[in-house]
């Protein structure tokens, strides 16, 4: 073999070589990482989707709760009224059944007297929303086990207005309710009228009449008229001149423990002077 043919043989080996070692170069291979580049970028973009979206949706919950929360309580936040009505009767009202023309959600209040037993029963106005009521007011009373509530009296509106007993006491042998007409009024104001009725009469008395509101001590810590008397002695301005001549309404008195009934007119306050001092 001749020198030239020798050194043509070696050039294609040489050549050979170079194009094996460009073959197996990564650099080279540009499609091959162009694919991994793509399948990276995918993966790394659904990811933070995925992220995104989670934290969407955590957010999302976390406002709801917090919005649910708020509006919770403002729910539950108790308004500040004068006359709360639960339209649930008192346990021991709804031990005993009561007239038809009383429904559940009017009784107010309950006292125990010389072991008998009385409830208050309002009509509904502007300060004692009640979702049921006949429009009666007045007081019951019940002897001890008995399964029933008989009528002790019943306010008759002979006016616009709507009277209410707010308060009963029992002291040295007399009956003392607090009636109030808040029928034009909103905040538990209203005019309020002090009664009295002795054990052995059947004649109810007015003794006095005042604008009731705000600073009136609704416990009962004290006697009704004690404390209707604090109330006059802190505002003597809200005091009124009874008027004998304004017959507003009358109360429906029924003979205690007797089914008979008697009605009697009362004297109300209704139209009054104010007393300047």
């Amino acid at each position: 073999m001749s020198s030239l043919e020798v050194n043509m043989e070696n050039q294609g080996n040489i050549g050979n070589q170079n194009a094996q070692q460009i073959g197996e170069n990564p650099i080279n291979q540009p499609e091959q990482v162009s694919e991994k580049s793509k399948i990276n970028y995918w993966m790394i973009s659904t990811f933070l989707l995925l992220f995104i979206i989670a934290v969407g949706i955590v957010w999302f919950i976390f406002n709801q709760s917090r919005t649910t929360d708020l509006v919770g309580q403002k729910v539950t936040k108790p308004s500040p009224t004068v006359n709360q009505n639960t339209e649930q009767p008192i346990s021991r009202v709804s031990n005993r059944t009561l007239p038809d023309f009383v429904y559940p959600g009017q009784v107010k209040k309950d006292y125990t007297f010389a072991g008998i037993d009385y409830v208050l029963y309002q009509k509904a106005n502007m300060n004692v929303p009640i979702a049921q009521s006949s429009g009666l007011s007045g007081i019951l009373y019940a002897k001890a086990n008995e399964p029933v509530w008989h009528q002790f009296f019943q306010i008759k509106e002979l006016a616009d207005a709507k009277n209410n007993p707010f308060f009963l006491d029992y002291k040295d042998g007399s009956f003392y309710v607090l009636v109030v007409d808040a029928n034009g009024a909103g905040s538990g104001e209203g005019n309020a009228k002090l009664l009295t009725l002795a054990s052995t009469s059947k004649t109810w008395g007015t003794v006095s009449c005042f604008y009731f509101s705000d600073g009136f001590d609704f416990s009962d810590a004290k006697p009704l008229q004690e404390r209707v008397d604090d109330y006059l002695s802190v505002y003597p301005d809200r005091k009124y001149v009874l008027n004998s001549k304004t017959n507003i309404y009358e109360l429906v008195q029924f003979n205690t423990y007797i089914q008979a009934q008697e009605t009697i007119e009362m004297k109300d306050c209704t139209n009054f002077q104010v007393v300047q001092n």
